[in-house]
């Protein structure tokens, strides 16, 4: 398998670590955010709009967006269900409301979308799952409530 990526943050720095122990994936082309960025052993491409007549490519990893890139991933991830490529993206990839709109437009394409979410199998889960089950010192828990940002 040969992946594309566009975009870096510590989770795209983990996924393409793991990648290159294998020996049947390659990480081929870098479309960095920024002039200076880099990817060790993977040399940076202008142009992340090449990719449409990238026929060696089977998926793309897509950095989560940051406040500075927020529209232009949107924009990103657009094209690249157009485009017909696998994609990997690192939550959070856009704005929730752009993320519904390209979900949709994935499903219509059947195009295979995955989003990455590092943190959902944390053990804090684990924790808490089982504070509620042997509540012990709390007492009986009648009501859990999460605060997260979308």
């Amino acid at each position: 398998m040969r992946l594309a990526v566009i975009g870096r943050d510590r989770y795209i720095d983990q996924l393409v670590f793991a990648a290159r122990k294998r020996e049947d994936i390659q990480v081929v082309l870098f479309y960095p955010d920024s002039p200076g960025d880099q990817l060790p052993g993977v040399s940076a491409t202008e142009g992340w709009e090449s990719l449409a007549a990238e026929t060696d490519v089977d998926a793309v990893l897509v950095a989560a967006a940051k406040e500075t890139t927020r529209e232009r991933r949107a924009e990103q991830l657009r094209m690249l269900i157009q485009m017909d490529l696998s994609l990997l993206v690192v939550h959070p990839g856009c704005e929730a409301i752009v993320a519904f709109e390209i979900e949709m437009q994935a499903e219509a394409e059947s195009v295979r979308l995955i989003t990455y979410q590092p943190w959902a199998s944390h053990p804090v889960w684990d924790s808490v799952a089982n504070c509620i089950r042997n509540p012990g010192s709390l007492g009986s828990v009648s009501q859990v409530v999460l605060e997260r940002r979308l």
